[in-house]
């Protein structure tokens, strides 16, 4: 059985990311230089983007802001 491929949104993205990184995103956080590790790490990943990651960024914008869940936006 062939199963449907879900469109990929930022807004999916969001919620995957609040629902499966966050709790080890803080230990990274709560750990000496962690956050600034995490950052550096961020935008070198910039670098690996492929189309895929491009096309996130050029989906029109939600019409109301809705909350992706989490604390997302929260300082480390």
């Amino acid at each position: 059985m062939a199963q449907e491929k879900q469109v990929q949104t930022l807004q999916n993205v969001k919620r995957w990311v609040s629902d499966t990184l966050t709790p080890m995103l803080a230990v990274i956080c709560a750990t000496p230089g962690g956050e600034e590790w995490l950052l550096q790490e961020i935008v070198r990943g910039i670098a690996r983007w492929k189309d895929r990651h491009r096309n996130l960024l050029k989906q029109p914008p939600t019409r109301f802001h809705r909350s992706a869940g989490g604390h997302a936006g929260s300082p480390c």
